[in-house]
């Protein structure tokens, strides 16, 4: 202070002073403080130096004072940073100073890893920063707010899991410039797995259906009655099932399967019966009186049962897969007959009128259609049945018959020469009455091969060889072969074969082969052929002369 005197009375003054309280300040999480200015009453004081990070109030005054200090914007930096304003009268004779801190920029987080319950739900998690914050990155499945300031409660919600696999996810917050992160591990589990099946329209022939499920699935039925599309999906879906018309007059079951991850869902799947159907190809059939084999078809979609009537005894039906075979025997009757063939379904009934033609004045039966001999031959017998005269025939003359023609019923001899040919024989014998006639087969067997040759060898001279004959025996026709250009066969009869060479032009015996084959039985003889070859060296002794 100061005493000021002079002349009057004396006054005593007050020492003027400026201070700030406390020197120092740190601002808070919010980004502010204050300070007290303590000045003499009266004393005009200004702020100065403050930094643009700073904003201070009031920046003048008089007398004692509070100073509000807020920082205009967060730390960019993890580090304090601090600045020093000045507080001076206006004369500048009194000052003081304040040292105001900002603290680094500063981010965490209550808890690093959430777990969430497969249903979903909110969780809450603490937020303690001195800055302004926001999400920078989270899942698809939570929400929460997206940006914050200061210490805060953050409420993350999570949507259900309806995935059979967990689920883990980050949820990151950053101060707004990115300086400083904090992480949260999220963790929900899967559900279990599950397909439900629900009709969920049909037409006439199809039938939709739908699938609620979280895993992939597949569709599959053992019948070829119907059809599926698609066969497969993951999630929800649907598919269709297309059925052809039921032909058959009785309904028709099968079942669906759809399954995925251990587990099947089946579907029972009905099909009214369709109509019954039963046709024939003909409803009449008509034989000769010589009988014969017919055919009807028959087209039905259920079994069915043939019947005849008790007094077609003369009509044979034998059911096959596609329909009925008639077989009619002889009718030996001066009158015409006729038979019912009764076809039953399940409701349905058809019927098939079989008539015959009655006998003509001649009957004309033979005991057997074919025989049969053995080589060395015999003797075999046939009954003849007839109410006429009747001839046979026979268009080989190893056969004899005995007798070739007679009167009513009677026997008839067959009489076969033996047969000394390699190779079987047939012929035929025909029987006649009136217009009717009767073919019997005749077959004989043949004998072993007896191919030979009266020679193995043929030895030929060098030049102008004379022919040679060889002799085949055979019961059988034959052939013959040369396997050598010089060497030439030709077969004079059906019991010789006339073998010639050419000269051989070469000092050497040359040989070839000449090959004798059955023509039915494939039987081979050989005759081997050799032929000298000329003198290959003249001496003619001393005389050079000659």
């Amino acid at each position: 202070g100061a005493t000021l005197s002079g002349s009057g009375s004396h006054n005593q003054e007050k020492t003027p002073t400026l201070s700030v309280s406390p020197t120092s300040v740190t601002l808070n999480s919010d980004g502010k403080a204050t300070a007290s200015v303590s000045a003499t009453d009266g004393l005009l004081w200004n702020v100065a130096d403050v930094p643009s990070w700073l904003s201070v109030t009031p920046l003048s005054g008089k007398g004692n004072a509070t100073l509000s200090l807020t920082a205009k914007e967060d730390n960019p930096s993890a580090e304090a940073r601090s600045a020093t304003i000045s507080l001076s009268t206006s004369t500048s004779t009194l000052k003081c100073q304040l040292v105001v801190t900002q603290p680094g920029i500063n981010l965490s987080v209550g808890s690093t890893s959430i777990s969430f319950a497969v249903d979903g739900g909110t969780q809450s998690v603490s937020v303690t920063s001195n800055s302004s914050w926001r999400i920078a990155e989270k899942p698809e499945w939570i929400t929460c707010d997206s940006n914050g300031k200061g210490n805060s409660t953050l409420q993350l919600t999570a949507s259900e899991n309806t995935q059979t696999s967990e689920r883990t996810a980050k949820l990151v917050i950053e101060t707004v410039n990115g300086v400083t992160k904090a992480t949260i591990e999220l963790i929900q589990p899967g559900t279990a797995p599950s397909i439900v099946v629900a009709e969920a329209g049909h037409t006439l022939s199809t039938v939709t259906y739908t699938v609620t499920s979280n895993i992939s699935w597949t569709v599959a039925c053992p019948a070829d009655w119907l059809s599926i599309s698609p066969t497969s999906g993951t999630g929800n879906g649907t598919f269709k099932v297309t059925m052809t018309s039921n032909p058959n007059p009785t309904e028709r079951k099968t079942v669906i399967s759809v399954s995925g991850s251990g587990i099947t869902r089946q579907i029972d799947v009905v099909q009214a019966a369709g109509k019954e159907n039963l046709e024939v190809s003909a409803t009449s059939v008509t034989f000769v009186a010589n009988g014969g084999t017919k055919t009807v078809s028959v087209s039905a979609n259920t079994a069915w049962s043939v019947s005849i009537n008790t007094a077609s005894e003369w009509l044979t039906v034998n059911k096959g897969e596609n329909g009925l075979t008639l077989i009619a025997a002889e009718n030996t009757k001066t009158e015409q007959r006729e038979g019912t063939i009764t076809i039953k379904g399940k409701t349905l009934t058809a019927t098939v009128t079989v008539t015959q033609a009655a006998a003509t004045a001649e009957i004309l039966e033979v005991s057997a259609t074919s025989v049969s001999f053995v080589a060395n031959g015999a003797m075999k017998t046939l009954t003849v049945t007839s109410n006429g005269s009747w001839t046979v025939s026979c268009d080989a003359d190893w056969i004899t018959l005995n007798p070739t023609s007679g009167t009513g019923n009677g026997f008839l001899t067959v009489t076969c020469t033996a047969n000394t040919q390699y190779k079987g024989r047939t012929a035929t014998l025909t029987l006649r009455s009136g217009s009717r006639e009767k073919v019997v087969q005749v077959s004989q067997a043949g004998v072993p091969s007896t191919l030979s040759l009266d020679k193995e060898t043929i030895a030929f001279d060098t030049s102008s060889p004379a022919d040679e004959t060889v002799t085949v025996t055979s019961n059988e026709p034959w052939q013959a072969t040369a396997n050598a250009y010089w060497l030439m066969v030709e077969q004079s009869d059906s019991q010789h074969l006339k073998v010639s060479v050419t000269r051989n032009a070469t000092s050497s015996t040359r040989s070839a082969v000449i090959t004798v084959t059955g023509t039915d039985s494939g039987e081979k003889r050989t005759v081997t052929v050799s032929q000298k070859g000329m003198i290959d060296k003249v001496d003619f002794g001393d005389d050079k002369n000659l």
